[in-house]
């Protein structure tokens, strides 16, 4: 063996090398559970990615135009557009595309729809607001309670405000209203009532996407400095991290990754 070759082999297989580096199971624990994290960052990517149809109407609670104490009911005469009424309410709907995918005119085989009360009549109707504006929302009314919007469509992101006048003879509040309609790829539109809102769309922002993505990284971060700290404490005293540890580290980091991907994916 050649004087060169003799140097070769010794630097191969130093304990500084890249080889012995390498077999270190420290090593190969930060290397897996970076793996595991690129697998998490990809599931993520593609969640987000996927194509996805979804429309959401977020419904405001009926408010009283006119507020008459029950004893002046029978003293009162209330009229809107020169129809009588007990009550006079107004009902504001939000109609989003909250998907990623663009609703056709065509995707519709049973209109979308609102319907109050059989008691109730709708009296009045309109579209008061489109981002953007030339959305071109038609509305008609089918019944004395039930309004219909005619098939348009709606790219990501399209919303309109439609505005409901409802009167009743009866005197009762508003209590049912009801949405319906069928779409392509839409198993069943989105009802959101503001008074059931526990959080506004930041929070959900944060919660749903940011969140886990920090928990990602902050813990990518936790692994890496383990994995340092335990390979320098190996270099400097032998210490070692046994089977068992080494297991229970991996099974903590793997039980982590999969609650960040359900988390993802809910």
């Amino acid at each position: 063996m050649t004087a060169d070759e003799s140097e070769a082999n010794q630097f191969r297989d130093s304990p500084g090398n890249h080889p012995s580096v390498l077999r270190d199971p420290v090593w190969q624990f930060v290397a897996a559970m970076l793996a595991l994290a690129a697998i998490v960052l990809t599931v993520y990517l593609f969640h987000l990615g996927r194509p996805k149809k979804e429309l959401q109407v977020l419904i405001d609670t009926s408010t009283p135009l006119v507020d008459v104490h029950s004893e002046a009911m029978g003293d009162i005469e209330i009229l809107y557009k020169g129809k009588a009424a007990k009550n006079v309410f107004l009902t504001q709907v939000r109609l989003r595309n909250s998907g990623n995918q663009a609703i056709l005119d065509s995707d519709y085989s049973r209109n979308l729809s609102f319907e109050f009360d059989a008691d109730a009549e709708v009296i009045d109707y309109s579209v008061t607001d489109s981002e953007p504006a030339n959305i071109g929302m038609v509305l008609t009314r089918t019944s004395i309670s039930k309004v219909e919007v005619l098939p348009v469509l709606l790219n990501p992101g399209d919303m309109t405000t439609i505005r409901f006048i409802v009167i009743r003879q009866d005197g009762q509040a508003i209590n049912t209203f009801r949405v319906d309609g069928r779409m392509k790829e839409i198993k069943q539109v989105a009802v959101v009532r503001t008074s059931d809102l526990q959080e506004d769309d930041l929070s959900k922002l944060i919660l749903k996407w940011l969140l886990p993505v920090l928990l990602t990284i902050s813990s990518v971060i936790t692994i890496v400095l383990l994995g340092g700290w335990l390979a320098i404490r190996k270099l400097e005293s032998g210490f070692m991290l046994s089977r068992r540890g080494q297991v229970l580290l991996v099974g903590a980091a793997a039980v982590y990754i999969l609650s960040m991907v359900l988390l993802i994916m809910r």
